[in-house]
């Protein structure tokens, strides 16, 4: 994920409460409480979506002549792209539903959706495994982040503030220093966190859109 180094004013008190966010959140995880530490995300994590979530048609998982038709599986990638506007999208849709003979449109509609679905997963599921690993890698930030705040405190030396970020920056000790940028960059990666976990989402909403779409098509 990319990483904005753009150091504007000075974070250090979020920054604090973001690494006793990420502490409390591992031990809620070891004392057994429900909540789980390497999702951070408000949205439960919900690996998989089914047919059932996202539209009134039938069931697709157990579907898979889609993988033997070139033109379903090439117009699926297309309208999975959220670069595809959804106007766009609804003219293909509309462009395959009536290339289709008329006792075979839904079916081929409901094939249509199913190859979509199962890209839609496919992109989901990688996605949800890359903010796990981010999380687990912010958690190990977190505990190098308190480890420096231990020392500093057995050194009597002050963890530096806000307002002595600019103004007193070379009297800061290299302890000092290495614990202030070790805070920004956990705080800038748990901002980058943060906007990853609405990917999930936005996949999601694309697959709702684009099964209302072809949904419309069909006549049952």
């Amino acid at each position: 994920m990319p990483i904005t180094r753009t150091i504007q004013r000075p974070v250090i008190r979020t920054c604090l409460a973001a690494i006793l966010a990420v502490a409390a959140s591992t031990a809620a995880q070891s004392a057994g409480q429900p909540e789980s530490s390497d999702w951070p995300c408000v949205q439960r994590k919900v690996m998989t979506l089914t047919s059932t979530q996202l539209w009134d048609g039938p069931p697709t998982e157990d579907l898979k002549a889609w993988e033997d038709d070139r033109e379903i599986k090439n117009l699926a990638d297309v309208l999975e792209s959220r670069r595809v506007p959804l106007e766009d999208a609804e003219k293909a849709v509309k462009a395959f539903a009536e290339k289709q003979p008329a006792n075979q449109r839904d079916e081929k509609l409901t094939l249509l959706f199913a190859s979509l679905l199962t890209k839609i997963n496919e992109d989901r599921k990688f996605v949800i495994k890359q903010i796990v690993r981010f999380q687990k890698r912010q958690e190990a930030r977190s505990l190098e982040v308190q480890r420096q705040g231990r020392e500093l405190a057995e050194k009597k030396q002050a963890i530096p503030a806000e307002d002595q970020v600019t103004s007193m920056q070379m009297t800061l000790t290299p302890e000092q220093q290495k614990y202030q940028w070790d805070a920004r960059v956990f705080q800038e990666r748990q901002h980058n966190l943060t906007m990853a976990c609405e990917i999930p989402v936005l996949i999601e909403q694309r697959a709702y859109e684009i099964g209302r779409l072809i949904r419309a098509q069909m006549t049952s």
